[in-house]
């Protein structure tokens, strides 16, 4: 595809100035001659590509993770890498001299194949990719007589478990109430309390009365037993404070009629709060979820090239383990000693994990691209626990304490990540 001149690439930096971690090197860079910064002999190579993409990545995760490498726009052929440069209200590295993509091997930076990360697109900038579970919100009106209050907070939950809490003579509401609230969630435990406070009312005395017909009746009633089925005592205050409602309460008993539609306007504000509440946390969520994939692809590249190497170290030591044995009385079969070491080699054999492993990874990264908040959290716990079967394997095959080590790393990170994920919608 023909590539447009690095002046039309907008955000786009060299990759040596935004990635430190590159092996320093110089060297022949892609047009023959000695590359102009320190890194451009690190990812010379024959027939190197000028093929280019614009990166675009949410300011949101760039301002987290100012090294957003698994996030990487529309990633092209093997080895070729490339960074988000500098966004509006953001800092970034200096310009560089020369803004071209660049290619190399993936022996030259510690990464996973890119060819196999998923593109997250610029809507994402206006739309959170995860919503958080945790939220607040509330939202009042002024009726003629009282405040009408309303709070909404959710908390996390595998299911969407709605709790509400409304005064008396507000049942009637609660049907309507519950299909409002079902607009904004689709997980967590939401918890809606529905409240409201009269006006100024004088004397405290004013704020509670006694039904004194009531009271009598009750009295009235209670000797009537007495005589009816010879039950001895006597009726005290105690006795009649028992019932409950003897008792007036403004707040309870003198509530003004509420219009069912102001009430569930003033529902949905409360809600819509909580929302964005959830979605400003999702946000900072998905920087962490980003980081956490980031450390993994680097921990299993770091597995997968040191995989080969272990197999050599394997055969060096038969070999001198042999030699010791035999105390060089008769020589060592290198073609038996072959097939040893080719039957350790599909023991140990762990491309299938590998591969399986990266592309889970690139599933949670299409999901985190999907643009769909609402659910997503099972989706990606369920990713998860794949990655842990993987990784689980690959320490099982591992019989190399570096390899070990690392999927012991690969192994936090993934429990770091579901426990992330076990407040996310």
């Amino acid at each position: 595809m023909a590539v447009p001149p690095p002046a039309t690439l907008p955000g786009c930096v060299s990759v040596s100035r935004c990635f430190p971690s590159v092996r320093e090197s110089r060297g022949v860079g892609r047009s023959g001659g000695e590359g102009e910064g320190p890194h451009a002999g690190a990812f010379a190579g024959p027939g190197a590509s000028t093929d280019a993409r614009v990166c675009t990545l949410p300011a949101e995760l760039v301002r987290a993770h100012p090294d957003p490498r698994c996030l990487c726009a529309r990633l092209r052929p093997l080895g070729e890498f490339h960074t988000p440069g500098p966004q509006p209200g953001l800092p970034g590295p200096p310009p560089s001299p020369d803004s071209r993509a660049v290619r190399g091997t993936l022996d030259d930076v510690e990464l996973s194949d890119p060819t196999r990360r998923p593109r997250l697109d610029s809507s994402l900038m206006n739309k959170a990719p995860l919503r958080s579970m945790t939220g607040f919100g509330e939202s009042e009106v002024a009726l003629p007589s009282a405040r009408l209050r309303v709070e909404v907070r959710t908390v996390n939950h595998r299911f969407l478990n709605l709790q509400l809490r409304v005064p008396p003579g507000f049942e009637r509401h609660e049907v309507a109430l519950e299909r409002k609230v079902r607009e904004f969630f689709t997980r967590g435990h939401v918890k809606v309390s529905v409240a409201w406070e009269l006006g100024s009312t004088g004397e405290g005395s004013e704020l509670l009365a006694v039904n004194l017909v009531k009271a009598r009746g009750y009295v009235e009633a209670l000797k009537a037993i007495q005589v009816e089925l010879g039950i001895g005592g006597s009726i005290d205050i105690g006795t009649l404070a028992r019932f409950r409602d003897l008792f007036l309460s403004p707040e309870r008993d003198a509530l003004p009629e509420v219009p069912e539609e102001v009430l569930l306007g003033v529902t949905g504000e409360a809600a819509a709060a909580a929302l964005r509440m959830r979605e400003e946390e999702g946000f900072r969520m998905a920087a962490d979820l980003v980081g956490r994939i980031q450390a993994m692809e680097r921990e299993v590249g770091a597995i997968e090239r040191r995989a080969p190497d272990r197999l050599i170290a394997e055969r060096d030591r038969l070999r001198e383990a042999l030699r010791e044995l035999l105390d060089g009385a008769i020589s060592v079969d290198e073609e038996r000693l072959a097939r040893e070491i080719a039957h350790l080699a599909e023991r140990w054999d762990i491309h299938e994990e590998v591969v399986r492993f990266r592309s889970h990874l690139a599933m949670f990264h299409d999901t985190l691209a999907s643009g769909d908040a609402a659910g997503v959290g099972k989706r990606l716990g369920f990713i998860a626990q794949e990655l842990l079967r993987e990784a689980n394997t690959m320490g099982s095959k591992a019989n190399d304490a570096e390899i070990a080590a690392r999927v012991i790393t690969l192994k936090e990170e993934i429990e770091r990540l579901r426990e992330q994920l076990e407040n996310i919608e």
